[in-house]
């Protein structure tokens, strides 16, 4: 025989508030047989509206005092949308307008789209942000902002490194565009490169790939450096450069005569018995490409 146990409040009332008209016939009993009314009546929350079972006993116990929370339901928020950080703190109504609970939104943004696109620090709709809220925000932040929540990746795109790390957003998202901002160096600083005159970069035929000299850690831009693949320098050749480009900012041409006389070259050559030999820079690193003796 299966009945329901006089817990509580069951054991208080009358039999007949349950046996109407005297039946006691054995069976299953379902709560909602006897409370229907209480279910439907009910508007904190309402439990017809927002599409609450009729299986009472999933959110009260039979043992409880009373319906209420505080004494007795126990709904778990949780197993639908966790109560974290804020979310804790305001009441049902702020998310389940009009006491309607079924088909509430469970993604962020669908609570959240007017704070998205009011945002303008920096403005998220015209920086096409994400509608992922939870990709910056966490649920247990007490804040949007940064200081106290909001916390984006921005190495996963572009690194914050050296003097990017001391700068303000603006300075790359001019007008607080964020959509197809340039990740190249030069993207950024085509002014820098082209208005450099030691050595002048745009003259010489430097490449734009910026960071094939500079590093994203160095604090400055004259930190530079240069690796000089055509020609080692070392010993006496760890020369400034212009010892070597005498011609202003050419620096696919050089000159080895102007330190290497013509007498002592004659010289060296005649004693070495060098065939083919000339007195001529190009004709010197054709036989001395690493600057050294045959």
């Amino acid at each position: 025989m299966t009945g329901v146990a006089l817990n509580a409040s069951h054991r208080t009332i009358s039999c007949v508030s349950c046996h109407r008209d005297g039946q006691f016939t054995p069976g299953a009993v379902l709560c909602a047989s006897c409370h229907r009314k209480d279910f439907d009546a009910t508007r904190s929350p309402n439990h017809a509206a927002a599409g609450f079972p009729l299986v009472c006993e999933g959110c009260h116990r039979p043992g409880d005092s009373t319906w209420r929370t505080s004494g007795g339901a126990g709904f778990n928020h949780n197993a639908f949308f966790p109560l974290q950080g804020v979310h804790t703190t305001v009441s049902c109504d702020s998310c389940h307008r009009s006491g309607v609970f079924r088909g509430t939104t469970r993604a962020c943004v669908g609570c959240h789209q007017t704070a998205y696109n009011a945002t303008q620090n920096p403005n998220h709709a015209a920086a096409g942000f994400p509608t992922t809220c939870e990709n910056c925000h966490r649920a247990t932040d007490s804040g949007w902002r940064t200081s106290g929540g909001a916390g984006f990746n921005h190495s996963a795109f572009f690194p914050l490194q050296g003097v990017h790390a001391t700068i303000s957003c603006d300075s790359c998202h001019r007008n607080s565009v964020f959509r197809g901002t340039t990740r190249t160096c030069v993207g950024c600083h085509q002014a820098a490169y082209n208005a450099t005159r030691n050595p002048n970069h745009a003259a010489a035929g430097f490449p734009t790939s910026c960071e094939s000299c500079h590093r994203a850690t160095d604090s400055a831009f004259t930190q530079g450096r240069f690796s000089h693949p055509a020609f080692p320098l070392s010993g006496p050749h760890n020369r400034r450069c212009n010892e070597c480009h005498t011609t202003p900012n050419a620096f696919s041409q050089f000159s080895c005569t102007t330190c290497h006389s013509r007498s002592d070259m004659d010289h060296e050559h005649r004693d070495r018995d060098a065939r083919g030999y000339q007195y001529q820079s190009r004709a010197c690193y054709s036989c001395h490409p690493d600057g050294r003796k045959p």
